[in-house]
């Protein structure tokens, strides 16, 4: 019987048009000046202006800091601490994909922790809750509006804070601002989603309450992710992958966090300078095949989240039945293609098996312990 503790922000919301409430959020947490975090590119597609007049129109003051960058370096979150000290501002709104609301999740907590994001990366060293903060993804698939987590690259690798002082006060998530997110973006960050909840439902840390969302997660991707890729402007699929998104988060900070999957993903990220959605879609079809094997028992209900046919088939047949689904689903998106795409060598393996061994968090996540000599297996098969 496991312990389960539950990690969220205290308020999650999300709908069509929710967004044009923000101002009414923002002041009901105290917040009349507010930090904006993002990045350039929603700047110049007219996304942040067009979200903070919202707000505007409800009193709201915005000081803007649209520097984050993807896999952001930790200067980005001491610039934007900068501008929100030297402006006085009193919270914090993320607006973007999930470079960004980390950026804004680690502002947050150093705003009322003393010190470095460097002094707090690890598991639950953060003393004191951030100040008031505001999460608004314009992707799905990331779900840092709902995790305890953030990410930085600190000398080049990647360092990550883990604590429940993280979350968010309020995720505000309207499926509307995904509608511009391109195509490869939706199916890659979609991909992502789904191996949060994959990866949570099979982790060793999974509890029921973790299985609820994971398998209700699972459904929703599965069904809607196609269409959400190739009609994007459908709002009803853009509503369910972003649902499945966000509780995709809820399972995670259930189980502390991904497992093998994303440590493969966070090697071929940092060795070819992949995207993180894109490499965890990449290894996705080649992990599951192995890390399945201890978790068996778990096929039936994981298959009909699939919406699998399970009568008269074994266990081992669901999972290879699982694996055929996933291989078909990423090539549906576009996203089956292979390392050698982006410069990958049979030559790299061995350095990409050193350097997902040293994802030791996430690699010990998983309740089937990846070999050397497998890790080579499916780094070869990914090739």
């Amino acid at each position: 019987m496991k312990e389960i503790y539950f990690k969220s922000p205290t308020g999650f919301i999300i709908g069509n048009g929710v967004i044009k409430k923000l101002g009414a959020h923002l002041n009901k947490l105290g917040i009349k000046k507010c930090l904006l975090i993002s990045d350039n590119t929603l700047k110049e597609l007219g996304i942040v202006d067009m979200v903070l007049d919202y707000a505007r129109a409800d009193g709201i003051e915005f000081i803007e800091y649209c520097g984050c960058l993807p896999d952001p370096p930790v200067e980005n979150v001491y610039d934007a601490l900068e501008a929100y000290r030297a402006k006085g501002c009193q919270g914090i709104l993320g607006l973007g994909g999930g470079s960004a609301m980390d950026v804004a999740k680690a502002v947050s907590v150093l705003v009322t922790n003393p010190g470095s994001f460097e002094e707090y990366v690890g598991v639950g060293k953060v003393p004191n809750r951030g100040c008031p903060l505001v999460l608004a993804p314009t992707i799905a698939g990331s779900g840092s509006e709902i995790g305890m987590f953030a990410i930085m690259m600190v000398n080049g690798q990647k360092a990550g804070v883990v604590d429940q002082n993280l979350c968010a006060d309020l995720a505000l998530v309207d499926p509307e601002l995904t509608v511009s997110c391109p195509r490869g973006l939706t199916a890659a960050t979609g991909l992502d989603g789904l191996c949060h909840l994959i990866e949570s439902y099979i982790s060793n840390l999974t509890s029921p309450m973790a299985e609820m969302f994971c398998l209700e997660g699972i459904h929703y991707m599965v069904k809607y992710l196609r269409k959400a890729v190739g009609q994007g402007d459908n709002v009803e699929a853009r509503y369910w992958v972003s649902y499945a998104s966000s509780i995709g988060l809820f399972a995670n900070n259930l189980t502390d966090g991904c497992a093998a999957n994303h440590g493969l993903a966070f090697a071929i990220g940092g060795v070819y300078h992949i995207s993180h959605g894109l490499s965890n879609a990449i290894v996705l079809p080649y992990v599951f095949p192995y890390v399945a094997r201890a978790e068996l028992d778990r096929m039936p209900r994981l298959a009909q989240a699939f919406g699998l046919n399970i009568e008269g088939k074994n266990n081992q047949e669901l999972a290879d039945a699982i694996t055929e689904e996933l291989v078909r689903l990423n090539r549906d998106v576009g996203c089956l293609i292979p390392l050698s795409k982006f410069g990958g060598k049979p030559e790299d393996i061995d350095h990409l098996v050193d350097e997902t061994f040293a994802q030791t968090r996430v690699m010990g996540h998983s309740s089937w312990k990846l070999t050397a000599d497998e890790l080579r297996e499916i780094f070869t098969k990914a090739m």
